[in-house]
């Protein structure tokens, strides 16, 4: 019998390379040998053996010992996947790694992240969205009146000099504020119109910005309870009669991207936990994590709409991303208006003629600093206090003004050894079609094979072999 010996032949364990060339020799297969393993003895010797073919198997030469005067023994172990490659070659399967394709969505677990990350920021916007300053903004108002009920915004400037119709300077000398009828009288009217305030909140966003959006019409007077109100002077108060939401702000905003490109050319995984980490600064609504893989589709660019209602107060964040259409990231909710304490009040009228009275006897007395206290006391359970908005909801921040940021950090992992590990595929290919290492995902190739030689192929393409 014949087979075929070859020297200096180099391959990979786990290849399907096949050799060229080769000598045959005539050799006696040895009693008591397998196929898997046989031992062939010859009567020449080429100690540079490595390689042999036998019909169709192919085989590693193990051992060469000598017998007797020139007569060797070849011991050979089968090649499975040299054997089988053509069978190899046209399987399709679901192949999990692959050095000849890779798909970038698929993340990488062979390589752990360095424990040294870095952090790139860049500025979202110039200026923040909402004033802090507070005789800026608008002042939104419900009203009863003769009309019925109207919610009316107004700037500042307009609530201002309302405030002065509706509580006019007290000229009465503090000798006479102890007179129950006119305290009495005071106090009562001006429960009349607080109560007829249903609604009053300062709001951080400028009235023309509510005027051009919905299309309100200035109002010439209104009805506070009882009065009429002239609305005059430079600023005009609008009526809100319909939609009262309005887009604060619209904003792409786009995450600094990493400074090492070779990284980014391993795959889109590598703008996921654990390593890269995205966050959007956005006053009011706080640090904002964003994940990564909202980002890998749009170039790490986001979307940013801001829209307040304005009689409430409440303001949504929506950030979104682009891939083949505006997609939802999320929506974030906070409130940036201050509630005014007004209608429904119940004003102790007892209280305010005790304190007024005091303030009147302290007059007489000289008592100047004990008239102070009175009058202060008197008056304090007639001024509307201001209340916090946030019922069960982020209340006005202190930073509403303050611009944003979107902030990236990134650990890089360790360098990758793409030839001998290949990268993830996660796609059913055909093994032919692609060259190099491979690595299949619970292959359960036939062959026309022993069931070891089966087991091993299959074994074999599970833990990676080089299609050559």
């Amino acid at each position: 019998m014949n087979i075929i010996l070859y020297s200096g032949f180099y391959k990979r364990r786990n290849s399907t390379k096949q050799p060229s060339g080769g000598t045959a020799f005539t050799v006696a297969l040895k009693e008591n040998t397998s196929m898997m393993r046989p031992h062939f003895l010859i009567h020449t010797v080429d100690w540079s053996w490595n390689y042999a073919q036998w019909g169709p198997r192919y085989y590693y030469v193990t051992d060469i010992v000598s017998e007797s005067n020139n007569l060797f023994r070849v011991e050979c172990e089968l090649d499975t996947l040299a054997t089988f490659r053509a069978d190899i070659g046209a399987y399709s399967t679901l192949i999990s790694r692959a050095d000849a394709a890779f798909n970038g969505e698929v993340v990488d677990s062979i390589y752990p992240a360095k424990s040294n990350p870095y952090t790139l920021s860049a500025s979202a916007s110039t200026a923040g969205l909402f004033t802090t300053n507070r005789s800026s903004g608008s002042v939104v108002m419900g009203v009863m009146g003769g009309t019925g009920l109207k919610f009316l915004i107004m700037s500042r400037t307009q609530f201002d000099a309302l405030c002065s119709v509706l509580f006019p300077a007290f000229t009465q000398s503090p000798a006479n504020w102890f007179n129950s009828t006119i305290t009495e009288a005071l106090v009562g009217g001006l429960n009349t119109i607080m109560d007829a305030i249903v609604l009053l909140k300062w709001i951080p966003i400028d009235v023309s910005v509510a005027q051009s959006q919905l299309g309100l019409t200035a109002v010439s007077s209104f009805y506070v309870g009882p009065l009429q109100i002239q609305a005059s002077g430079s600023a005009s108060v609008y009526e809100l009669t319909g939609n009262s939401v309005v887009t604060v702000a619209a904003r792409q905003i786009t995450f600094p991207d990493r400074n090492y490109t070779g990284v980014n050319q391993r795959g889109d995984w590598l703008y996921m936990q654990p390593f890269a980490s995205f966050t959007l600064t956005a006053p009011p609504f706080g640090n904002i994590a964003i994940d990564g893989s909202f980002l890998i589709p749009s170039q790490l660019t986001i979307q940013a709409t801001v829209r307040a209602e304005i009689l409430s107060g409440n303001a949504q964040l929506v950030l979104t991303y682009y891939d083949s259409g505006y997609k939802m990231i999320g929506r974030y909710n906070t409130c940036v208006a201050y509630d005014i304490k007004a209608g429904g009040s119940s004003y102790n009228v007892g209280g305010v003629l005790s304190g007024a009275a005091s303030a009147a006897l302290s007059y007489v007395a000289k008592d100047y600093a004990g008239m102070a206290g009175s009058i202060a006391s008197a008056a304090a359970s007639l001024i509307p206090q201001p209340a916090h908005a946030g019922a069960g909801i982020s209340g006005p921040s202190p930073d509403m003004d303050s611009p944003w940021y979107a902030e990236s950090t990134y650990y890089n992992p360790i360098e990758e050894n793409r030839a001998e590990l290949g990268r993830p595929l996660g796609e059913i290919r055909q093994i032919s079609t692609l060259s190099g290492f491979v690595q299949t995902a619970a292959a359960k190739l036939a062959i026309p094979g022993h069931a070891e030689e089966m087991v091993e192929v299959n074994n074999m393409l599970n833990s990676g072999i080089f299609y050559e």
